[in-house]
């Protein structure tokens, strides 16, 4: 049998002197105890599955306070005891369907958020207490990346009597397009040993060449400062007609910054939508930025995301106002009011002699 343990406090304040129950998916209490003076309890006669815990006084009175828990344990095991799957689990890490961007350590980086599913957590011997997840960008060597996950406390979904377990995290982009990660987990017991393979070796559970898309490439370098009201500098409702907007001067990043930010050069489209790739030599030939604005006429976005109609397009959703070129990365806008808008930045570029907007 297994021991859990746990402190209960309410609004911070520990809880004394509640009775607390554990209740297996059949309804039967399968063990029961009282927390002492700092909150604390603990179940010593547990096996392995998911329960219920359910509490009595001091307040505790309605099945909104139960929580579940899930016991991934060896029959005798003890905190001390070394891990052992009965089948070598599996991970299976996924893009969310609605990736987001947000400013992190003062800069635009994009994020983006990934589902991890572990199967065959069933264990013979031991106890499962934690599990470490860590992940890189495919093109470096080192796992730069650390999350922790509490399998009873922090677990988003069990299904397959505690056999499968469901996290979500949020994953740094790295490049303008799409990024390419490498996952691995690893497997701890109560006292912070990690499992094992059978030769000794460190179990880890791997997921490599994971492909997330991220958001449109405009947004991981653009972003809108001195509005009020407006997250993330991406969008939202204004509560002021000017606004300054701010984005990367991508020619003043070095080489080795560029190819690191952008491993596989910034993939996007031109004005007339067409793809286009820039590369770091590229860019070193840029000479100012065009500034566009869509005022929406309809309360739509625009039917096509960038200001250059191709011969039998139509904008039927509002129209694109040319703002200017400029030679800094930053420009003050004086919104029209009661309108929805959208900006797009273009780079104007002279390689022999003549200006192109990408």
């Amino acid at each position: 049998m297994a021991k859990y343990s746990d402190n209960l406090y309410q609004n911070g304040v520990a809880m004394p002197a509640v009775l607390v129950g554990a209740y297996d998916v059949f309804g039967s209490r399968k063990d029961v105890t009282t927390t002492d003076k700092d909150g604390y309890f603990e179940f010593n006669n547990l096996s392995q599955g998911q329960y219920t815990v359910k509490l009595q006084g001091c307040g505790f009175t309605t099945p909104e306070d139960d929580f579940l828990i899930n016991i991934v344990a060896g029959a005798g095991s003890s905190e001390t005891d070394p891990i052992v799957f009965n089948d070598t689990p599996t991970l299976a890490v996924t893009e969310n369907s609605t990736p987001y961007s947000q400013i992190v350590d003062g800069s635009l980086n994009q994020l983006t958020t990934a589902t991890i599913v572990l199967h065959n957590l069933d264990v013979s011997a031991g106890i499962l207490s934690n599990i470490t997840l860590a992940w890189k960008p495919n093109f470096q060597t080192q796992y730069n990346n650390n999350l922790n996950f509490g399998y009873n406390s922090q677990l988003s979904e069990v299904t397959n009597n505690g056999q499968t377990a469901t996290y979500t995290a949020t994953v740094p982009m790295y490049d303008a397009s799409s990024s390419i990660y490498d996952f691995k987990v690893t497997f701890f017991n109560v006292a912070g040993t990690p499992a094992l393979k059978g030769d000794g070796s460190l179990l880890e559970i791997k997921h490599d060449n994971v492909t997330f898309n991220g958001v449109p490439d405009v947004q991981e370098y653009v972003e809108v400062i001195g509005a009020s009201g407006l997250t993330f500098g991406e969008s939202g409702t204004l509560n002021t007609d000017n606004i300054t907007m701010q984005w990367t001067n991508l020619k003043e990043l070095s080489r080795s910054q560029f190819e690191s930010t952008y491993p596989s050069n910034i993939s996007t489209t031109n004005a007339f939508g067409s793809s286009v790739t820039l590369t770091y030599d590229m860019v070193q030939n840029i000479d100012e930025y065009g500034v566009f604005m869509f005022v929406s006429t309809v309360g739509n976005p625009p039917t096509y995301e960038r200001p250059g109609l191709n011969n039998g397009e139509s904008e039927a959703n509002g129209s694109w106002q040319f703002l200017g070129n400029f030679s800094t990365t930053t420009v003050n806008i004086t919104l029209p009011e009661n309108n929805r808008v959208g900006l797009w930045i273009g780079l104007r570029q002279s390689t022999t002699g003549s200006s192109t907007l990408t």
